[in-house]
């Protein structure tokens, strides 16, 4: 142990012994990264999952149930953040895309029995023409909970007065754990190639739609420097693609980046984007989501993505999500565990344990 912490390698690691190195690696999963106070620890864990996945044998890899490191991240934090993003709950919570020979566009599937996870403030079912967000990643869904009880979350004191006055309770804070029941199709919302599939469908067929699609891409700012042509690194990357070879790979994840080159909008042709994006809009989520509803998915799905941050640029933290368009139909209620936000993983690895969720 000694020399491996003197010198970690592959090699020093694969003379521990067995039931050391297998230690290591859980710990290794389940350290909080955002509470270590040196960025180093960071990069020694993500090495143990890289050495110990390297160490086994096959059959010692299908024993344990192990999946390849570079599918997956743990809590990841982004160098320009130290904002909680959360713990992994599963690690692969869809099947490989596909394409619907309809309408050219790649979705995945998600099979009965996923469980998915909401931090929920105040007490109200399902509505129709409401499309609700759900989070894979339990760690995520603590995020929107209350830091404590007989508070309003994102309200002014008046319209929390106002709430208080209609009978909705401040007290509420819960974590609502669903499982789906049905296998359904889900349009993927981190592809570049959908964006651009439906950028352009919308240009020709639906002005309105496309107006309202591109602010689930852009923020306001990106919007107003892209009409009055005023370019920056960010911009020409996600148009583009322009960006150093060696620093394109950060940012070369799933099917967020194209292998062409994008495109500015003109008279008589869409906007093209080189770089998959995401911005958060009500508004137009739920117009887009009235229309996914109309054509044949139950949703959609994405990957944690980036979102153009003002100072910061590029940053992967906007969190995996699915939206449901018919949750009533496809969901069963399984849990409510009554808590507030907690930075406390034994918190949130106690109630995946209660489900029976298995933790590498």
């Amino acid at each position: 142990m000694e020399n491996f912490c003197l010198n970690p390698s592959k090699e020093t690691f694969s003379y521990l012994p067995y039931n050391t190195r297998v230690l290591l690696y859980k710990v290794s999963i389940f350290v909080d990264f955002d509470m270590l106070s040196k960025k180093g620890n960071n990069i020694l864990m993500n090495s143990i999952r890289y050495y110990f996945f390297n160490t086994l044998s096959t059959e010692e890899k299908k024993n344990l149930k192990l999946v390849d490191p570079k599918l997956f991240e743990i809590a990841k934090e982004d160098k320009d953040s130290n904002k909680y993003l959360g713990i992994k709950t599963v690690l692969k919570w869809r099947e490989e895309q596909d394409i619907d020979s309809e309408n050219g566009l790649y979705f995945s599937t998600v099979k009965p029995g996923i469980y998915l996870f909401r931090g929920v403030t105040y007490d109200y079912p399902f509505a129709p023409n409401r499309y609700p967000y759900f989070a894979v990643d339990i760690g995520n869904a603590n995020s929107y909970l209350k830091n404590k009880i007989g508070t309003c979350v994102k309200k002014t004191k008046k319209q929390c007065d106002e709430m208080i006055n209609r009978g909705i309770s401040t007290d509420y804070s819960n974590m609502i754990i669903y499982r789906v029941t049905k296998k359904l199709k889900l349009l993927n919302m981190d592809n570049v190639e959908n964006l651009n599939k439906l950028l352009s469908d919308f240009y020709y067929k639906d002005k309105e739609q496309y107006e309202n699609f591109k602010r689930l891409i852009f923020s306001r700012t990106d919007l107003f420097k892209l009409e009055n042509g005023i370019q920056n690194k960010v911009l020409d990357f996600v148009i583009f693609g322009n960006m150093p070879s060696e620093k394109r790979s950060k940012y070369d994840i799933g099917n967020m980046l194209s292998k062409k080159s994008g495109s500015l909008e003109t008279d008589t042709t869409a906007l093209k984007l080189a770089f998959a994006l995401k911005n958060s809009n009500f508004d137009s989520d739920k117009k887009f989501s009235e229309w996914l509803c109309d054509n044949g998915f139950d949703g959609y799905c994405s990957d944690m993505m980036f979102t153009n941050e003002p100072l910061k640029g590029l940053v992967r933290t906007f969190p995996e999500e699915i939206l449901l368009c018919k949750p009533n139909e496809c969901l069963d209620k399984v849990r409510v565990v009554n808590m507030v936000k907690t930075k406390d993983r034994e918190v949130l690895n106690q109630i995946l344990f209660s489900l029976g969720i298995k933790r590498l």
